[in-house]
């Protein structure tokens, strides 16, 4: 009989749990606002051997008793000999360290990884310094009341209340820091957007413990100045006295990993088919590698544009596919292409602007959007991850899955649609009046 393994650290802690109904009806209205902590970051457990409150103990030389809040160790760090300057120096050698190795990038971003594709969640409020968020989920930062000015911009919103690491001089660390920072939310313009949203928004604390200053800190702010107003609360923790330590009937716990919390939350979103499943992105990277082989080594080798110049629209067609893939793979951080209404009103534009393009007979744009589109369906549509798409196109005859086919097919292809061979034919003709070799290409504009 086998003895039955134990489960790692990060398993052990995927503890099941029940999401709350009220957390997916706030998903479904754009009001859940998520507030992130150390704990889903670089100070998770399973990235340094020490975290930096430990190092810092260390770096003092404090006795084993010791353990001063995080603000009042940085403080008395800070009165060393350039104590400042050194303590900014550790902090950025912890995200560079992590940002040289991609295994340990992974796990610091790992929740990251889960929220991005969740377009719902456009507001987040950190008390991180990392970029992740800008970096992972396509954040806009708001780090200074300079940068609230974008406040109104369309897309994600990172408000990084304690500073962040591309603004050094901005991090918050230190009592006095800290002292300074509160006062300002408190009168500031940042604060008082804070506010306005956390009176209408469903609240999430994760990676946070009850211990962590950083929440204490955060929680006394918010019921000292929304008062009557306080919101209900989800705090995700592991904390097993979390019950006796809380007094609150304000706060719902679920007690689980964060990162599992919005894995669940990601997964189940898509089983309501309120997402699209992100993993058709690995499908999008895949099309790009074959389609961009095939427009850059085998059809040189194979086309001739001077002998068939109806040729140029299998080149134009390709190109958007191409650009269609890059925009999916550009925008996928931010995640509004597994936002399915996104991706049908982006469908929908190309498809009128396909139209208008046909009504003028502009033969070369039409090529394009029908390669753009197919480029699109790659993401939204679940048989496409089945089966090769067409990636190669005659005007006037369409689609066509294989090279064989297509290699079949171009002699007659310059009678598939014989005012578009023309055209073709004068565009061959006007490039090699200036050129000895052809460069057939569409820009991403139209």
């Amino acid at each position: 009989m086998t003895e039955p393994r134990e489960l790692c650290d990060c398993c052990k802690n995927k503890l099941p749990f029940d999401l709350p109904t009220e957390i997916i009806e706030a998903i479904k209205e754009k009001r859940l606002v998520v507030f992130a902590g150390a704990g889903i970051s670089t100070e998770a457990k399973d990235i340094f051997i020490d975290s930096l409150y430990d190092e810092f103990r260390y770096d003092l030389k404090l006795d084993d008793n010791e353990f001063p809040e995080f603000p009042d160790l940085i403080s008395a760090y800070c009165q060393l000999p350039e104590g400042r300057k050194k303590f900014l120096q550790k902090v950025k050698f912890r995200f560079d360290y992590v940002q040289q190795f991609r295994e340990l990038y992974r796990r610091a971003s790992h929740f990251h990884e889960h929220l991005a594709p969740i377009h719902q969640i456009d507001t987040i409020i950190t008390t991180n310094w990392d970029d992740y968020f800008e970096k992972v989920c396509g954040a806009i930062p708001i780090v200074t009341p300079e940068d609230f000015a974008f406040f109104d911009f369309p897309g994600r919103k990172v408000f990084k209340i304690h500073g962040s690491i591309n603004n050094i001089g901005s991090i918050i660390a230190s009592k006095e820091d800290y002292d300074k920072c509160y006062k300002s939310l408190s009168k500031g313009i940042i604060g008082s957007y804070l506010k306005m949203l956390l009176a209408t928004k469903v609240v999430l604390f994760i990676g946070y413990s009850f211990r962590d200053f950083d929440f204490v800190r955060i929680y006394n702010f918010i019921k000292k100045e929304m008062k009557e107003l306080l919101p209900h609360s989800y705090f995700v923790t592991l904390d097993n006295n979390v019950k006796e330590r809380l007094n609150s009937d304000k706060i719902s716990i679920i007690k689980t990993d964060g990162c599992f919390f919005m894995e669940t939350l990601k997964n189940k979103l898509i089983e309501d088919k309120l997402l699209i499943d992100n993993e058709r992105l690995g499908i999008v990277y895949t099309f790009s590698d074959i389609i961009k082989t095939i427009h850059h080594t085998y059809i040189p080798e194979t086309v001739n544009y001077v002998k068939s110049p109806q040729l140029i629209y299998n080149t134009f067609y390709q190109d958007g596919f191409i650009h269609a893939l890059d925009f999916l793979i550009f925008r996928a951080d931010s995640g509004v292409i597994f936002d399915e209404h996104f991706m049908s009103h982006t469908f929908h534009n190309y498809e009128r602007l396909k139209k208008e393009k046909i009504k003028n007979k502009v033969y070369h744009d039409i090529a394009y959007i029908d390669g753009y589109l197919n480029g699109l369906f790659v993401i939204m549509v679940d048989e496409v991850g089945l089966e090769k798409p067409p990636f190669f196109y005659f005007y006037g005859y369409g689609e066509v899955f294989e090279k064989e086919d297509f290699e079949k097919l171009i002699p007659e292809s310059k009678d598939f649609h014989k005012t578009a061979t023309k055209w073709a034919t004068r565009y061959v003709k006007e490039i090699m009046k200036n050129n000895n070799e052809i460069a057939i290409h569409h820009t991403p504009f139209l």
